[in-house]
């Protein structure tokens, strides 16, 4: 099945041939839309990826894309990993993943399991969506603002666990939680010195 990575900069790993470097940008933003908004609707997609164009444009634009994302996407025994007339995608996403891992809410994650956390911070390669032009992924930043308070506090939580008994682990979930909130004082004094950290938590 098809790949997308958003924890980091954005990469599509699918099975179909890769389309012309001029359209693939764009292509994997609306992968990354249909696969992280549940529900999202054609209107919805055209006010995202193409705001700056009229609605009959956006409907042709729309269609066009699809084709294209859909030849790059490739297909299974089961058929195209993006059905024809559809907007649902068949892929693994390492958000879904990293959720999967922590919890399904930001209170739950002190009761995951420390592997499972330091698991979901091995997703994390660096701030979401990394490295895209600064006119994309605006309906995106909500989410990432998630992500990052997320992937901040499974760092917190591990480096708290971790401080005494393993203080590189503490330093490395500390860096990971760093990368997405280097103004966060506490994974400041994780990596600096777990132990004190600890103690004065």
């Amino acid at each position: 099945m098809p790949r997308l990575r958003v924890l980091g900069s954005v990469q599509l790993e699918a099975f179909g041939p890769l389309p012309d470097s001029s359209h693939r940008a764009r292509l994997a933003e609306l992968a990354v839309l249909m696969a992280l908004v549940p529900g999202v609707t054609p209107a919805a997609i055209d006010e995202a990826i193409w705001p700056d164009r009229t609605r009959e444009d956006n409907q042709v634009t729309r269609h066009t894309a699809l084709s294209r994302l859909r030849r790059w996407m490739g297909s299974d025994e089961a058929g195209p990993f993006l059905a024809r007339n559809s907007l649902q995608l068949r892929i693994v996403t390492d958000w879904e993943a990293f959720l999967a891992l922590v919890g399904a809410g930001p209170a739950r994650t002190g009761e995951r399991s420390t592997a499972e956390l330091v698991a979901a911070l091995h997703l994390v390669r660096g701030v979401p969506f990394a490295g895209v032009h600064p006119r994309r992924y605006a309906w995106a930043d909500r989410l990432r603002v998630e992500m990052c308070l997320r992937i901040a506090a499974a760092g917190r939580e591990v480096a708290h666990r971790a401080a005494v008994a393993d203080r590189d682990l503490a330093m490395w979930a500390a860096a990971i939680g760093l990368q997405v909130m280097p103004g966060d004082e506490q994974l400041a004094v994780f990596q600096l010195s777990p132990r004190l950290a600890r103690l004065t938590a």
